[in-house]
């Protein structure tokens, strides 16, 4: 199955509620499951990006459709 890595930003609320992230990666890990992937590992950074995920899918379409909406 391909690896994918998503580079992502939080808005400003997301930022604020920073605290939650072991929330959002088991959200993250539930939708990947929905979609027939599997999220590998998620990271928060500095810099450029705010979070770092790694993911299996079994294509890109349903991983753009998640990450669009």
């Amino acid at each position: 199955m391909p690896t994918f890595m998503c580079f992502l930003n939080w808005t400003d609320q997301g930022a604020k509620n920073a605290k939650d992230a072991n929330k959002r990666f088991q959200a993250s890990k539930s939708m990947a499951e929905k979609l027939r992937g599997k999220l590998l590992s998620a990271y928060v950074t500095t810099g450029h990006y705010d979070v770092v995920l790694t993911l299996e899918m079994p294509n890109v379409v349903p991983l753009r459709v998640a990450l669009s909406g």
